[in-house]
């Protein structure tokens, strides 16, 4: 195949040739040289690579899901749609899902160009970062198509003790035996050391979870004043957190 410069003198020559004959001036000469060129090498195959759009395309999944609890739907995290592959901390592909309208409302989520590297889907919460924090459901057993994950309940408890109890609270209530105020807040324990559990230091004598109301649960006042020994206020850092257990509390004979 010719090289661009074996294909300028080649044209050079001939322009020259139609030169002397009276066909073009030099400039014309030079310009129809240079069009010429451009034409042809934006032809040549020599360094393109062809992609294919079948390889691009890889497969997609959809995702429907109803949603439960959105009072507790998350604002410092994402909620998505998220395929993973083998390391499970960052996800290989994820979407934001909106929040439903109304509760127990139905969306939908896309994903496009999964690959084979692609171990599992689910429903999840991820951090700034695009780090994994929690899961609210996931699944292995999918394939091109959609995949319904039911209705899933935004503030389930197991979420609380993901993202409050362990990350927050039992460094103090349940770390190495150690539970203070005798209040223990490990994942064994559950939600069991909370609802109907008579509140210690509560002069009220309210217990520290009481069913779908949050005005007479005691834990909700430790967390927003300054009601026993050591100061909670500021144990936790976003306020939506607050507002996951009192979402909780709502519906926590749901649960």
């Amino acid at each position: 195949m010719m090289t661009l410069g074996l294909r300028l003198i080649a044209l050079w020559f001939l322009c020259s040739i139609l030169s002397k004959c009276g066909v073009m001036k030099f400039f014309d000469k030079f310009v129809l040289c240079v069009l010429v060129c451009t034409v042809l090498t934006s032809c040549d195959s020599g360094d393109i690579e062809m992609v294919y759009e079948d390889e691009m395309d890889g497969w997609t999944v959809r995702a429907d899901v109803a949603f439960s609890g959105i009072e507790a739907w998350p604002k410092a995290y994402s909620l998505v749609f998220a395929a993973w592959g083998a390391d499970g901390n960052v996800p290989v592909s994820s979407v934001v899902v909106e929040k439903p309208n109304e509760e127990c409302g139905r969306v939908s989520a896309e994903l496009n160009s999964l690959s084979d590297n692609v171990k599992f889907i689910s429903i999840s919460l991820l951090s700034k970062g695009r780090s994994h924090l929690y899961t609210f459901d996931k699944t292995y057993d999918f394939a091109e198509g959609s995949v319904d994950f039911g209705l899933i309940n935004v503030a389930e408890y197991d979420r609380i003790q993901n993202q409050v109890c362990n990350a927050y609270c039992i460094s103090c209530h349940g770390a190495g035996n150690h539970a203070a105020a005798g209040l223990g807040l490990t994942a064994d324990l559950g939600a069991d050391a909370l609802v109907n559990v008579p509140a210690k230091r509560s002069e009220d004598s309210k217990v520290l979870v009481a069913p779908e109301n949050v005005k007479e649960s005691f834990l909700v006042e430790i967390l927003e004043n300054d009601v026993v020994g050591y100061n909670h206020t500021d144990v936790l850092p976003e306020s939506e957190l607050i507002d996951l257990i009192k979402t909780w509390i709502k519906t926590c004979e749901n649960n």
